[in-house]
């Protein structure tokens, strides 16, 4: 599958599911896709929970797939949205990772 194959099949699977009704808030959507990132964070954070030990550093097989899943749902929504607005997210990937490739280590920042 390409971006364009990818764009086209979540929006179109998440307009046949009911997310975009009529006069639908691009906030919200926005907000779909941070609280993906979010869920995300939590899978990782799972090394701190009671019971795990401080001083692992692998992730557990459970937070593999969570990882793995989580980072699937960004791209969907994120894709979703593309689709919606009729952005071409493939030529804008390529267009902004040359850009990022030509910036500064970490873009000038601490972090």
């Amino acid at each position: 599958m390409n971006i364009d194959e990818l764009v086209s099949q979540a929006h179109d699977c998440a307009v046949r599911h009911g997310f975009w009704p009529e006069g639908q808030n691009l906030a919200e959507k926005v907000a779909l896709i941070h609280s993906e990132a979010s869920e995300l964070l939590e899978v990782l954070r799972m090394n701190s929970l009671p019971g795990f030990s401080e001083a692992e550093d692998s992730l557990t097989l459970g937070q593999v797939q969570g990882v793995q899943w989580e980072l699937a749902d960004i791209i969907i929504r994120a894709a979703d949205l593309a689709g919606y607005l009729g952005v071409d997210l493939e030529s804008a990937l390529r267009k902004k990772m040359a850009y990022n490739a030509s910036r500064s280590y970490r873009h000038g920042k601490a972090f």
